[in-house]
């Protein structure tokens, strides 16, 4: 396998997929009742194309579809449920087969939230902690079955319920001599991890995707223990705040604020890490990871012409081996610029191209919806 072919095109060829991309999407979405199969007063399915850009894929096309509902009893305010399945094949060789559904109920008090996939993929690995080195990148394949299921009910503003997630990581090629090798989870090759805990959401953004105003705050704990359907035992919590504030009318500042932390023999495909399309974009996917982590990040939101909208975005990053060494740590900057076209109103669904950078170089983002 060739893994040169994961590094980012050069800026010039970023800017003729960014004009090409653009016009392609505009006219996909003006003419989108062709991708209809069939509809009925509570039943719809349609099809559509996937196509999307990441570091890390390079570029990915396939085929989706979306099969809409509302449950037995439920009215016209209870937000629509919905399967979606979809296959989408990279340029980099990965196949990834997805599932993901939403489940309402009693005028979306009761939601259940999941993804089912196998995934034929490989991930960087570049070692462990706030100074690990670019130049030590390596990459490892794996394929794996995922099931991630989330049941939350809601009391006011709040959504309180539990998570579980199950992946079976078949670690299939390591680099010689590479770090991996002297890892103890890469060298048996992977293993199968359970983890369950409870959820909690304070939500009060008016919309589900590019809200403009309220909060989305996130507490979330999940344990791990050897021998129940897992090879590995820790406990992960997580904290994510988000704010959105509209300075006028579609003008939004989006904040988010993301800190997790890590117990117990964790495997090092579990550590939390950044450089990704939403969190700290500019840095190689899964650039810097450990057991504690914190991101700030936040962009401006604005119109620019009809179904057109821009961005800017900066993040600042930093991860450690615990707490109480991540602020002796250094927080590494990030930022961008960004286009949105917009490809549902009603839904206030967007397709997303960012051209982000870091102290480490330049990459290119082309997928759905805001990063947060």
């Amino acid at each position: 396998m060739d893994y040169n072919c994961i590094l980012p095109v050069p800026m010039t060829r970023h800017l003729i997929l960014f004009v090409f991309i653009s016009l392609v999407c505009s006219y996909a979405s003006a003419q989108k009742d062709t991708v209809e199969v069939e509809e009925t007063s509570n039943f719809k399915i349609t099809a559509y194309p996937v196509l999307f850009y990441l570091p890390e894929t390079r570029f990915g096309a396939g085929g989706a579809s979306v099969v809409t509902f509302r449950l037995k009893g439920e009215g016209a305010a209870t937000r629509p449920s919905s399967f979606n399945g979809g296959v989408a094949y990279t340029q980099n060789k990965q196949l990834l087969f997805f599932f993901p559904y939403s489940l309402y109920k009693n005028n979306d008090d009761l939601k259940v939230i999941g993804e089912i996939g196998y995934y034929i993929y490989f991930y960087n690995h570049y070692g462990i902690g706030n100074e690990s080195k670019l130049e030590d990148q390596e990459i490892y394949d794996v394929n794996y079955p995922r099931i991630h299921t989330s049941i939350l009910q809601r009391f006011g503003n709040f959504y309180v319920g539990a998570k579980t997630r199950y992946d079976n990581y078949d670690i299939t090629d390591l680099k010689l001599d590479g770090i991996l090798e002297n890892d103890n989870w890469a060298a048996q090759g992977g293993g199968q991890i359970l983890s369950y805990g409870p959820l909690i959401q304070y939500d009060t953004k008016d919309y589900q995707f590019h809200p403009s105003k309220g909060w989305l705050a996130e507490f979330g704990l999940i344990t791990s223990n050897e021998g129940i359907l897992s090879d590995a035992t820790y406990t992960k919590i997580h904290f994510d705040i988000r704010q959105y504030y509209s300075l006028k009318t579609d003008h939004i500042i989006a904040s988010n604020v993301y800190f997790g932390n890590i117990w117990g023999d964790v495997p090092f495909s579990e550590l939390f890490y950044y450089g990704s399309g939403k969190r700290a974009r500019g840095y190689a996917d899964r650039r810097f990871k450990d057991r504690t982590m914190m991101i700030v990040q936040s962009e401006y939101r604005c119109p620019l012409w009809r179904w057109l909208g821009g961005v800017v975005f900066g993040a600042t990053s930093a991860v450690s081996n615990n707490t109480s060494n991540l602020f002796n740590n250094r927080f590494r900057w990030s930022g961008g610029v960004g286009l949105r076209i917009t490809l549902n109103e009603k839904d206030r669904v967007r397709l997303r191209l960012d051209y982000a950078f870091s102290e480490e170089g330049t990459n290119f983002y082309l997928t759905a919806n805001n990063a947060f």
